[in-house]
């Protein structure tokens, strides 16, 4: 019979052996539905769902659509550098550390891995929007992490990405290729965004009556339902500016203000942009008093709850204000204004165009 020391001792030794060989490895899933995270091994992926088997009980399958994001077990230190530099628009420094976390992750942890190949590749599209020089080499780079990742979780949000790259390049013909492949997705969030690309490239040519057609029909199809909120939220703020470029901002006011009081507070950075819209929309209706006291709503209120991705949202906000606080009589708060978005948001395309003005 063996004494209780040894068998204490050997269950702990099985234990470090087990942890040290990975069994104990736990990768954690954050939801949309719940707040109760889904942890456990992440044993399957495909484009329309993960099974995370816990370290007691069956396996569960999250639909990729329910998912906001996961943690991987042993992920390097570099990823969580390179989010935060994402995150300041330092793109390139991002990238290297990417590179750095892909050479880090073992090659036995293949999701990790597909992780983050598609950050990295999700960072040339949000530089590829926002630079119209860099388009191409984002497209090129998202559809080469397209074409070897069909089975990952965000493969719809990397083709919604590739879709709006498309879309803002040379050749936007090139989409409708995207749209037959968005179509086929399991979502329903998902198929409506090719709807939404469409009707966004109607507004940008102008065309304003046909893109509040096509945005109140999203609007229609979108309402009442929770897993199209996004869709419904993104059509109304279309419907605003095909109003706004019809030059009716009452009626466009009227139903931003709808859009306003159905919005979460939970959800400052969609807050914070109708706040900026509604701003723009007041402007145009000459109501300088009421524009201003939207942008403040962005800058004083919403700006500390925004995150970093968002901050640009808070730099117009500063960037209007400069230019109305002289029209209401307070030269010195425009002087404020601009000092704020000088400090804050020195790499700010809103601090230019305040500056060539």
């Amino acid at each position: 019979m063996f004494h209780k020391t040894t068998l204490h001792t050997t269950a702990a030794i099985c234990l470090l052996s087990l942890s040290a060989n990975g069994v104990w490895a736990i990768d954690i899933i954050n939801r949309k539905s719940t707040d109760k995270r889904a942890s456990g091994d992440i044993t399957e992926m495909t484009r329309s769902e993960v099974k995370i088997t816990p370290k007691a009980g069956p396996a569960v399958t999250v639909p990729a659509n329910d998912i906001v994001s996961i943690e991987f077990d042993s992920e390097p230190k570099e990823l969580k550098t390179a989010e935060g530099l994402v995150l300041n628009n330092q793109y390139d420094k991002a990238r290297e550390q990417y590179q750095a976390a892909l050479s880090a992750a073992s090659t036995d942890k293949p999701y990790l891995r597909k992780q983050i190949e598609f950050l990295r590749a999700r960072s040339w599209a949000l530089e590829g929007l926002a630079e119209p020089a860099v388009t191409e080499k984002a497209i090129e780079e998202l559809g080469r992490f397209l074409e070897a990742n069909r089975d990952f979780y965000r493969y719809d949000e990397a083709l919604v990405l590739q879709a709006r790259l498309m879309s803002a390049s040379n050749d936007p013909g090139r989409v409708e290729t995207l749209f037959t492949q968005l179509s086929t997705s399991p979502f329903p969030e998902s198929q409506l965004q090719a709807d939404l690309i469409k009707a966004d490239q109607l507004l940008k040519k102008g065309e304003y009556e046909k893109s509040l057609e096509a945005f109140a029909t999203l609007m229609q199809t979108a309402q009442g339902k929770d897993q199209l909120a996004s869709v419904n939220q993104l059509a109304l703020k279309g419907r605003v500016d095909a109003l706004a470029g019809l030059k009716k901002p009452q009626e466009a006011l009227e139903l931003l203000q709808q859009g306003l009081a159905s919005v979460d507070d939970r959800q400052p950075s969609v807050l914070a942009d109708m706040y900026v819209q509604k701003g723009r929309l007041q402007e145009l209706a000459g109501n300088v008093d009421d524009a201003i006291l939207s942008y403040l709503m962005v800058d004083l209120v919403l700006g500390p709850q925004l995150a970093k991705r968002d901050a640009n949202t808070q730099a117009e906000a500063l960037y209007h204000l400069a230019k109305l606080w002289p029209l209401a009589g307070h030269p010195e708060r425009a002087t404020q204004a601009a000092t704020s978005l000088q400090s804050n948001f020195a790499g700010s395309p809103w601090l230019t165009k305040l500056q060539e003005k």
